[in-house]
């Protein structure tokens, strides 16, 4: 936001000086420069939204290729050697390259859980500056440490993990519908492995009433909602429930998924 609040007060700059320009240079037939001057500029501009358009349009086909690889083993080798260089070069920028460093590695740490590598993904997510992001990406990279934890069914180390962010079910929210369905996965996944199929089973559905039907978070809660209900001993229901959820969402599931969901899932 702030990027374009900038480049509209320069357009504005711009516009103003060449007004100006055109007003004095005009009369004595010079306007020629004004225009001259301004096509170079606009020229310069259009490449500019062309270039960006082009890398954005790359960024989004490089990360539909990471989320393949969590259920594509032929390819999750390359794409995590592909990732590692990308934290590298992301690293170097310092500062700038915090926030891509924490995206990075949160997709690092899903294809390191797709391995069934639990350690090397908290080691991926270990290295992210933490402390120096914003509230809302510092939040997502502690869901991930989380959610890696619950994956090798670890449950103090998911609750050091959510600790800072609350790790109770009527913790905070963080104000991001997105992050707070992941947050409150994340902790009815922990109350699951406390022995709470209650409080796992209220985070779920909660999750579940305000999802896209089939989507990422609508699978992982239903997957969370089988599993508090086999937990519960409703191992029909839990059945049924999981049945719900189709062929691709119970494949990503199954690589990167809790150890408790990984364990229904395989019965």
């Amino acid at each position: 936001m702030k990027t374009w609040i900038v480049r509209a007060l320069v357009v504005i700059g711009l516009l103003f000086f060449g007004w100006i320009g055109h007003f004095f240079l005009a009369p004595r037939g010079l306007a020629w420069i004004v225009w001259t001057v301004a096509s170079v500029i606009g020229a310069f501009v259009a490449l500019e939204v062309i270039l960006r358009t082009r890398k954005r349009r790359e960024e989004r086909a490089d990360w539909a290729r990471f989320e393949a690889a969590v259920t594509d083993p032929g390819s999750r080798r390359e794409v995590i050697r592909e990732l590692v260089r990308e934290i590298d070069r992301a690293r170097r920028f310092g500062p700038r390259g915090r926030m891509p460093h924490a995206r990075l590695a949160v997709r690092l740490a899903e294809l390191h859980l797709a391995n069934d590598d639990a350690e090397k993904a908290l080691q991926a997510l270990a290295k992210v500056p933490v402390t120096e992001l914003e509230p809302l990406p510092a939040a997502v990279v502690r869901c991930a440490r989380a959610q890696a934890y619950l994956h090798a069914g670890d449950a103090d180390g998911a609750h050091a993990a959510l600790s800072p962010l609350g790790a109770e079910l009527d913790a905070a929210a963080i104000g991001d519908p997105v992050l707070d369905a992941t947050l409150a996965l994340a902790r009815g996944g922990l109350a699951l492995e406390r022995g709470d199929p209650d409080a796992a089973l209220q985070a779920a559905r909660s999750v579940t009433a305000l999802a896209e039907p089939h989507d990422e978070l609508w699978d992982e809660a239903r997957a969370l909602e089988a599993a508090a209900l086999d937990a519960q001993g409703a191992s029909d229901e839990a059945a049924e429930t999981l049945g719900s959820i189709r062929a691709t969402g119970r494949a990503r599931l199954e690589a990167i998924g809790t150890a408790r969901v990984r364990r229904l899932l395989a019965a």
